[in-house]
């Protein structure tokens, strides 16, 4: 195919204007001011005048199949918007239904100029199977959660490491996945070991849930003692490529830890505020030199995929000022709650 007269946004944020692109296949071939010398080797041509060409969005943090949940669980936090709602709903999936939601979040994604997602679910090969079907990329993991059932016993850890084994690398390369734990709240220990054993023996991507919410975050110190980035620290869950979504309530430490291992942070500012999360600060991230990207969760927790809304409320939340951070004041307010929490 080859696009004629259509302004470029390039590599380099540069706006070009009344361009000549050509691809082929999955490809592209060809991008000049010039038309190509073989223009009649190209299928179609279509005239883009008035329109623009630009780099793709790359959604880092999504749940593609709660497509059936959209507004299903309004006007809930999060752990009773999950134990109430989404839960009990997700106990009564099916192959198919999964399917079908994925293919219409592929749809709606593709809509809103967001190519590759990385993904987080279960129902693999259905999942595979859609986004295959649909003609987008992916990053997908199995998410593992265990609630007490030991390592050996644990259906969920075989089929994740099933799901790399067998669709690492599939249809050239547009589907990868990673290990995931769903969170510290869902898993033990030793089953956060056990998923980053995994990571490190396949030499794949982790991808979690981390202080999405003040309760898991000061949960978790009272449990070990430690934050659930220090927790997922000491399980190995960072020695590989790790993507953090959330990361909303997480402290100085958590930051350096962060640096250290080249964790991905994503935040989410939509889901966070559907949810009265509160929202990832982000500049003491980029002070920090670490790597954040922009996730939309799944559209149970957000109600659309609208990525350029995403970045709207990016931008506004973190740089234009519109939400307050008292950043000294809540750190010492969250130091105060540790201290009293691990007796130190």
């Amino acid at each position: 195919m080859l696009f004629k007269n259509i302004g470029l946004i390039d590599e380099n944020f540069e706006y070009r204007e009344n361009m000549y692109v050509g691809t082929n296949c999955h490809r592209i071939v060809y991008i000049d001011s010039k038309p190509p010398e073989n223009e009649e080797a190209f299928f179609e041509t279509y005239d883009g005048k008035g329109k623009v060409l630009m780099p793709a969005f790359y959604n880092a943090h999504g749940h593609s199949p709660m497509s059936l949940m959209r507004g299903y669980g309004e006007n809930l936090p999060l752990h009773r918007w999950l134990n109430e709602r989404i839960f009990p709903f997700e106990d009564k999936l099916y192959s198919e239904g999964v399917y079908w939601a994925t293919m219409l979040t592929m749809a709606e994604s593709i809509r809103f100029g967001i190519v590759s997602t990385t993904d987080m679910y279960y129902f693999t090969d259905d999942m595979v199977r859609a986004v295959v079907h649909s003609g987008v990329k992916t990053n997908i993991s199995r998410a593992v959660t265990n609630f007490g059932t030991p390592v050996s016993e644990s259906q969920s850890l075989k089929e994740a490491a099933q799901a790399i084994e067998m669709y690492y690398g599939f249809e050239d390369g547009r589907i990868l996945v990673d290990a995931s734990a769903h969170a510290e709240y869902t898993n033990d220990f030793e089953m956060l070991k056990a998923i980053a054993d995994m990571a490190k023996h396949y030499d794949v991507r982790t991808h979690i849930h981390l202080s999405e919410t003040k309760s898991e975050h000061e949960n978790c110190i009272e449990k070990y003692g430690k934050t659930p980035a220090e927790v997922f620290l000491e399980a190995g869950m960072f020695d590989v490529p790790c993507t953090a979504a959330h990361c909303v309530w997480v402290e100085d430490n958590d930051i350096d830890i962060f640096r250290k291992k080249g964790v991905t942070v994503v935040s989410n500012p939509c889901s966070n505020m559907k949810l009265a999360s509160g929202m990832c600060y982000v500049p003491p991230l980029y002070d920090k030199g670490i790597n954040v990207a922009i996730g939309t969760d799944s559209v149970a927790s957000n109600n659309s995929l609208n990525f350029f809304e995403e970045i709207k409320f990016y931008r506004k939340g973190h740089f234009d000022g519109c939400f307050h951070h008292d950043s000294a004041a809540g750190a010492e307010k969250r130091h105060q709650s540790r201290s009293s929490l691990t007796g130190t």
